[in-house]
């Protein structure tokens, strides 16, 4: 080999050492293809990992508080009062009970009270039993437990309560009288409601004829005929 391509190889040599030392002192890596274009002096370039600023033309709130989660809820009494028409109770019944009030078979069921008479009492023998005249001048015979007269209704509740039909049943018998008791629903704790049926002699009845003597409530003037035939 001449000196001439000696020193060739020497120069050629040093050239790619000097260009292999360049890019290893370089701080960019080496990219292959084409890199990021290089921006221009006084031109910020963004963060992807960054926020980014609020568009143009919108207030921007400097102190912004965190999160403190959603504030516990504060029930009020009235929210536990139940309400028929926004809140009700899926397990109410709402039927009801109808109770019906016990039948009685009453003797001179369209005679009231006041329009009864006694004809007449026997206090021995099998018990004490009355004959009694109805508003029609018939007799009935009675004994005691036995209802008697027309049913008189009973307003129990005030005016929106029910009416209820009594009637006045037979609680003793007498020498001379007839002891009529009554329950009253408007006072349920109270003595049962008292009536008495007076007889009346036959002096009795001649001084009423004469007026001498007041009937008693209900009767009349006319003496009692004995031979009134019995109903019961």
């Amino acid at each position: 080999m001449s000196s001439a391509t000696y020193r060739g190889s020497l120069t050629v040599g040093a050239l790619i050492a000097s260009v292999l030392l360049s890019a290893a002192g370089c701080d960019d890596p080496i990219q292959a293809g084409a890199g990021r274009p290089t921006p221009a002096p006084g031109v910020a370039v963004p963060n992807p990992g960054a926020t980014p600023p609020p568009p143009a033309g919108e207030p921007v709130d400097e102190a912004v508080t965190p999160d403190a989660g959603t504030p516990p809820r504060v029930y009020a009494d009235e929210e536990f009062v139940e309400i028929d028409i926004q809140q009700r109770d899926p397990f109410r019944r709402f039927d009801i009970e109808v109770v019906a009030m016990p039948t009685v078979q009453s003797i001179m069921s369209d005679t009231s009270i006041d329009e009864m008479r006694i004809l007449g009492i026997v206090t021995g023998g099998s018990g004490a039993r009355a004959m009694i005249a109805d508003r029609g001048g018939v007799g009935h015979t009675v004994r005691a437990r036995q209802y008697i007269g027309r049913p008189e209704t009973v307003q129990v509740g005030g005016a929106d309560g029910i009416a209820i039909p009594l009637v006045w049943r037979v609680d003793r018998i007498r020498t001379n009288e007839v002891i009529l008791t009554r329950e009253n629903p408007s006072a349920p704790d109270q003595p049962p409601l008292t009536r008495t049926l007076t007889l009346r002699g036959e002096d009795q009845m001649l001084l009423m004829n004469l007026g001498s003597v007041a009937p008693i409530e209900g009767e009349t003037a006319t003496p009692v005929i004995p031979s009134i035939p019995s109903g019961g």
